[in-house]
């Protein structure tokens, strides 16, 4: 298991949904060690616009109601924090299910 990690814009600058994709697809690209345009679309995995959208900036911290989200491509977890860093996690085995999608805070 192998993780890689990586931060979406600046600290406090807005989370949005083409700095989310470009910072998932890099992560998930160096994690694989393949361009970016051999991965999978994103957008059969999880639905970007919600993901940037629980995370809105403009929001305070308080009144989100999560901190992360978790989802998978193929074998490899990524997860979504509120502050734009995202951490792709590759397994080697499947000895665990894997949920479909989850949110935690």
């Amino acid at each position: 298991m192998s993780d890689s990690t990586s931060r979406t814009g600046a600290p406090g600058e807005a989370v949005t949904v083409d700095s989310l994709v470009v910072t998932i697809v890099d992560e998930l690209a160096d994690s694989r060690g393949v361009e970016p345009l051999h991965l999978p679309p994103l957008y059969d995995y999880v639905d970007l616009d919600a993901i940037a959208t629980l995370f809105d900036q403009s929001s305070p911290a308080s009144d989100r109601l999560f901190d992360q989200v978790t989802f998978w491509v193929g074998d490899d977890e990524v997860r979504v924090q509120s502050d734009g860093t995202v951490t792709v996690t590759t397994t080697t085995t499947d000895a665990e299910p894997r949920p479909t999608g989850q949110a935690s805070d």
